[in-house]
Parts: structure tokens; C-alpha cells; sequence
């Protein structure tokens, strides 16, 4: 295992994504579904070729990655073209021989050359300050209330499964919940079809999505993924609604947990969201989740 032999490199062939979800699927080995979201981002996401994936290899074996992803975000009404750096992982026994920081070379170098205005990460706290980066915004918060706690309510308020044809009002409404927001991510049709055809976002586990009619109106919706281990129904996300919307979407909730013999209803929805108010109106609790971040480089962003 010698410095000479390892070579940085992008995918390029059919043979090469499937060696790279074989090393995804050894590095999260414990992790189940991470090989899917990353062939997800492979075959769907618009803005993403397999020169967005790199790799380092040890005499044509791959044994380190990281991805770039093309995000957008929106910074106080600015729109800005951001990069996030994903699925960074070594094998175990190659760590700690500075593959990643070759690796996160490369990434910096693209994204001067393709002109981000930022590059960011969800990762390991404060470990990517040596690569330049620091603390951004938190990015999980956590509310949880017993399914048995949720009162039952009846209403004209209608839920059913969100079809294909809902998603332009449903980009409307999501950017409409998003306006509170200083910081917040922007959503195109392009990765809404991407997401709403694999069922998967950022999480490995596919979710299940509800559009929230009243006279025949489509006026929220929501997404909801099963935690079968530790019997938990997990809200990723919600756009506003107000007391009547929530209280059906919440007995709904209750139903559809209990009918798979789940505990709790875990809300990973912000803390400023109206939806997160009315369960604590009910009696939930805000509990602080192992901590994720989101870190800028700032040396990109200087300008800012």
C-alpha cells in the first residue's frame, strides 16, 4: 500500500458505478439503503454526471469517495449555486493517509472551475474545519409526541397519497413555507419529479407523501418514512397548515402508525413551522438529536 499507487479519479463506465456502490455499501455497512440514495443521485438527478463522483484507488481498487452535488439555496432572498459535498467515506484500512484531503482537492478545484458561490457539508462536527470549513446552520430539529397522545378528529379536510399531478402546486406551496426561512434550500421541478419517481430524498429510506385537500383543493402535503426498529413514524416534511389541517393530518398520522404497530410520532420538522406548534399544544417534547451540521467554506464565500 504505497502513496505512489493511489490515483484520484472520477467514474466513468458501468463497471465503475457498480465497484463504487460496492465500496459505498462497505464503508456504511451499517447503514442500510446509503447504495440507494447514491445510485439515486446517479441515474435521476438532473445536474449530476459521473464526473460529480470521484474516487481514489489503490492499484485499480476503489477505496475512498466523496460526490459533488449541485444544490441551490437561497440566502436572504439571494439565490445562490452551491456545491455539497456527499458520501464521504475510506475504507477502514485505508484511513488516515490523507485520501479525503486529496479527495476534497479535487472537489475545490471543480467547484472554482464551475463557479459555486458555496461549498457545503453535512457532516462530522467541526472535523472539516481543517479542510476550511466552519459551522454553518443546524439542520435537525426534533419533536416527539406517543401516536396514543394524538386525539382522533374528523373533518372535511381530505388526505390521500400525493399523485404526479400535484407537484406544481405543491412547488408553490413548499416555497410559500420556505419564505420564513433566511436560509433555506430551493426545490426545481427537476428534482422534485427525481424525488417524487425514486421516493427518496436525502434520507437512504424511501418516503411515503399526502397531499392535503380541502373542497377539493390541494392545500398542503406532507411526507412520512417507518422507523420499524424503534417504532417510530417519522415526519421529514410538512409545508403550513393551519389548526383544522393539522388536527386531520395528525389523526391521520395516529391511524396510519398504529395500523403498523408503531409508538411514536417523531417530527423532524423546524422548531418555527406552525405544524410543530400545534403538537406541542398536544403534549409533544422538542428533544435535541445527535448533533448535524451544515458547514460553508470560507474561503469560497469571502465575498459574502
Amino acid at each position: 500500500m504505497k502513496e505512489e499507487n493511489f490515483e484520484v479519479r472520477r467514474l466513468e463506465t458501468a463497471e465503475d458505478v457498480e465497484d463504487y456502490l460496492a465500496l459505498i455499501r462497505e464503508v456504511w455497512s451499517d447503514e442500510a439503503g446509503v447504495d440507494r440514495l447514491a445510485k439515486k443521485l446517479i441515474d435521476f438527478h438532473p445536474k449530476m454526471t459521473l464526473r460529480n463522483f470521484f474516487v481514489v484507488k489503490d492499484e485499480g481498487k476503489m477505496v475512498s469517495t466523496l460526490n459533488l452535488i449541485p444544490v441551490t439555496w437561497s440566502l436572504g432572498g439571494v439565490v445562490l449555486k452551491v456545491a455539497e459535498m456527499g458520501h464521504v467515506g475510506t475504507l477502514p484500512e485505508y484511513r488516515g493517509k490523507g485520501l479525503i484531503r486529496r479527495l476534497i482537492g479535487e472537489f475545490h478545484a471543480d467547484v472554482e472551475d464551475q463557479r459555486h458561490d458555496l461549498a457545503v457539508i453535512e457532516g462530522i462536527p467541526y472535523f472539516y474545519r481543517q479542510f476550511g470549513y466552519e459551522y454553518a446552520v443546524p439542520l435537525l430539529e426534533e419533536t416527539r409526541i406517543r401516536l396514543d397522545q394524538i386525539p382522533e378528529s374528523k373533518s372535511d379536510v381530505k388526505v390521500r397519497p400525493f399523485i404526479d399531478k400535484d407537484v406544481p402546486k405543491a412547488m408553490t406551496l413548499l416555497e410559500r413555507s420556505q419564505r420564513k426561512f433566511c436560509v433555506h434550500s430551493v426545490r426545481d421541478e427537476h428534482v422534485w419529479r427525481m424525488q417524487h419517481e425514486t421516493r427518496i430524498a436525502s434520507d437512504p429510506e424511501p418516503y411515503e407523501a399526502y397531499a392535503v385537500e380541502e373542497k377539493a383543493e390541494l392545500t398542503a402535503y406532507f411526507r412520512v418514512r417507518q422507523n420499524l426498529k424503534d417504532k417510530e413514524l417519522i415526519l421529514t416534511e410538512i409545508t403550513e397548515v393551519d389548526q383544522l389541517s393539522a388536527q386531520s393530518v395528525l389523526s391521520f398520522l395516529r391511524h396510519d402508525g398504529m395500523e403498523h404497530d408503531l409508538e411514536i410520532l417523531s417530527s423532524n420538522i423546524s422548531y418555527e413551522e406552525p405544524f410543530t406548534e400545534h403538537l406541542l399544544a398536544l403534549g409533544a417534547v422538542k428533544r435535541v438529536p445527535p448533533l448535524r451540521l451544515a458547514v460553508a467554506c470560507n474561503r469560497l464565500c469571502q465575498d459574502f
